[in-house]
């Protein structure tokens, strides 16, 4: 076995449009951004492994084997269990397909870039999802049966629903395992083998990423909108359809490069959310994100929270300097912060001047 250190990393994910709409087969826009999360695996003679993490959040733990079994040197309690739960269901996976065996190493995950900087507060830029797919990339070459592009977001996506409780549409894996800017769609029947497709920055289009405040929890946003689904599937269809047909027509406009389109579907589309939080009581459109709407609003840009709402990040987006300069202004002067975010682009995609402001 060699004896140098592996390194991997994964980045974090915006979503531009099709949140909800995405987790009933429509397409939404989502993007590989530039906070990442790194791996490094050092491999260690001895048989006892070793867990650390930049973020408080990830409990540092040792553990042996056990005829596959993980065992930890001292008991964990359930709420770092769930703390650790993307560790521990990508290391489970590994060691299953390495015959239950996994050669002995110091875990050293990095994640510190998906917390906002001031506050502590989880940014909502996918976290989970870079984790295990930055783990999976570096157990897998500590293997030698490494994992790349849509093989490793198909096993990734795998792993990271099933310790989610089969909730999420894998739009953040997907960005965190291919990268660059993607339209993406969910298979059909509950498969884990969406669809990926690679597109261009609309020329023009300039996008403002804006901190709402506070963290809010995705699956709790998610459940809720899923009951309400289940419970009035007549009510729940006559708001579902249109948000999914502005999804479709949404990607349309910006894979075709039609930037003014694209601006009149994102402000149609948080007006559209809003009846589908009231109708399911999920705080989609919360009062921090009404806040940032109105500021955008004034300055000429359109707005919508990126991912479930209620909290985290959301996108300002308009087509030109004059009028970005005025919404971050706007923003600041609310008390939001405009975050310092870029995105990152694989050869397949190309990168107008100006996107973030």
């Amino acid at each position: 076995m060699s004896k140098l250190n592996i390194q991997a990393s994964a980045p974090g994910k915006l979503i531009l449009l099709g949140e909800y709409a995405v987790l009933e087969q429509a397409p939404c826009l989502v993007v590989a951004v530039n906070r990442s999360c790194n791996v490094n695996l050092e491999p260690i003679d001895g048989d006892v492994f070793s867990i650390e993490a930049s973020n408080q959040e990830i409990p540092k733990v040792q553990f042996t084997l056990n005829e596959g079994h993980i065992q930890f040197s001292e008991p964990l309690s359930d709420v770092n269990r769930d703390r650790l739960r993307f560790v521990l269901y990508t290391l489970n996976y590994v060691i299953e397909q390495n015959n239950n065996t996994l050669p002995t190493a110091v875990i050293k995950i990095d994640s510190e870039s998906f917390y906002h900087k001031k506050s502590g507060n989880k940014l909502g830029l996918g976290a989970s999802a870079a984790i295990t797919v930055s783990l999976l990339s570096a157990l897998t070459k500590l293997i030698n049966k490494p994992l790349t592009g849509q093989e490793l977001y198909r096993t990734a996506h795998k792993i990271h629903r099933k310790a989610q409780g089969k909730i999420g549409s894998g739009a953040d894996i997907a960005a965190s395992s291919v990268g660059g800017i993607l339209q993406y769609r969910m298979a059909e029947n509950g498969a884990l083998d969406g669809y990926l497709d690679p597109v261009v920055w609309p020329k023009g289009l300039i996008m403002i990423p804006i901190w709402a405040g506070y963290s809010a929890s995705t699956q709790d946003m998610v459940r809720k909108v899923k009951t309400y689904r289940d419970e009035n599937p007549a009510s729940f269809n006559a708001i579902m359809d249109p948000l999914k047909q502005l999804s479709k027509n949404g990607c349309h406009a910006f894979q075709n490069g039609d930037t003014e389109k694209f601006l009149q579907i994102v402000d149609d589309f948080i007006e559209q959310e809003k009846k589908l939080g009231e109708a399911s009581d999920t705080e989609i459109i919360s009062e921090a994100h009404l806040q940032i709407l109105k500021a955008v609003k004034s300055a000429g840009g359109v707005y919508k929270p990126s991912g479930a709402g209620s909290g985290d990040i959301g996108v300002a987006f308009c087509n030109n300097l004059n009028t970005a300069q005025k919404i971050k202004q706007a923003v600041e002067s609310k008390g939001f912060d405009k975050l310092d975010l870029s995105l990152q682009i694989t050869e397949t995609n190309t990168l107008e001047q100006h996107t973030v402001a």
